[in-house]
């Protein structure tokens, strides 16, 4: 006798080809945290199937109108921060599937949770992309230091050995919070020694100990009479900066 119970319906899995498929839990997102239907998104996928140049699917469904670029990057901020930052360097091509697979079976062997050393004085991935993979993760500006735009009456407060020591570079003021950029931007006692030495918030953004370490031996000869701010500020990326201190 025919069974009467219906058959389950299975999930549809949208596919892609390679760069244009989004991440599993990013799918899901889709479905939980907006209007996106699952149509939607197979349709979003194949058109990005038929794009020249790869085009992620939450990029078309913005094109379509059925996503706003604001759900977006909302949307990815919470993606990612339920990423660790293997995955991220992954996801965005830094690092293989072979490789992440290492590094997973060296993290546990040496009992470690923090890939830091493994991907970077392990030659995998440089510090910049280490570091912009974990500030994607806890939505942390990176910012490159400008030298031209570095309020230079707040490191009057600290000495140039202590920020060289520990690769910190003091920023600006923004109201009542201080902006600085660290080489760990999670240090959470560094930033909470900063607080007590400045008296105020601390605003961390994340940047690489060489560019840091450069900044201010810049700005330390331009207060001693090299070059001028005017000399260095055409490299400046004015929308950026003003978006990360505004």
């Amino acid at each position: 006798m025919a069974s009467t119970h219906p058959e389950p319906v299975e999930k549809k899995r949208v596919t892609g080809k390679s760069g244009t498929e989004p991440p599993i839990g990013l799918i899901d997102l889709l479905l939980t945290e907006t209007s996106v239907t699952e149509d939607q998104i197979e349709r979003a996928s194949r058109i990005a199937e038929r794009m020249r140049k790869p085009v992620s699917v939450c990029e078309v469904l913005v094109q379509l109108g059925q996503l706003t670029r604001t759900e977006q990057e909302q949307l990815l901020r919470l993606h990612r921060s339920r990423m660790d930052v293997a995955q991220i360097l992954h996801e965005d091509g830094h690092l293989d599937r072979g490789d992440l697979d290492t590094l997973r079976r060296q993290m546990r062997a040496e009992g470690t949770e923090d890939p830091r050393g493994l991907l970077v004085e392990g030659g995998l991935v440089s510090e910049e992309k280490y570091l912009r993979a974990l500030c994607a993760k806890h939505d942390i500006p990176y910012l490159e230091p400008e030298t031209a735009l570095v309020e230079e009456e707040t490191l009057t407060r600290v000495s140039f050995p202590y920020l060289l020591r520990h690769y910190v570079l003091p920023f600006r003021m923004v109201g009542e919070t201080l902006t600085v950029i660290l080489r760990n931007p999670l240090d959470s006692e560094r930033i909470g020694e900063l607080e007590r030495i400045f008296e105020t918030k601390i605003r961390p953004c994340g940047a690489t100990g060489d560019s840091i370490e450069k900044a201010l031996k810049r700005i330390r000869n331009r207060i001693q009479g090299g070059a001028s701010v005017e000399e260095e500020v055409s490299s400046v990326n004015y929308r950026e900066i003003r978006e990360i201190t505004d």
